[in-house]
């Protein structure tokens, strides 16, 4: 059985040559990965990275048990 393409796509126009005063260059694309990494910071002034996004935590020099309020960086 062969798929049919479906009865309302239209056939895009090709586009045969650039308009004037356009350069084109080709490069390969490539994926690479990301992660957030967060600055605690608790009010004895320790300061910690956590690389997820954590409500609460300990802090490893007072042992305070500290809650996240994560800020904007425009403030």
């Amino acid at each position: 059985m062969q798929d049919k393409p479906p009865t309302n796509s239209r056939k895009q126009p090709t586009a045969t040559r650039m308009p004037e005063g356009y350069e084109v260059h080709e490069q390969r694309v490539g994926r690479a990965v990301g992660q957030w990494v967060l600055q605690v910071r608790c009010q004895c002034g320790r300061r910690w990275f956590e690389v997820e996004a954590i409500e609460a935590t300990h802090c490893p020099r007072c042992g305070s048990l500290v809650y996240l309020d994560i800020q904007d960086r425009s403030t």
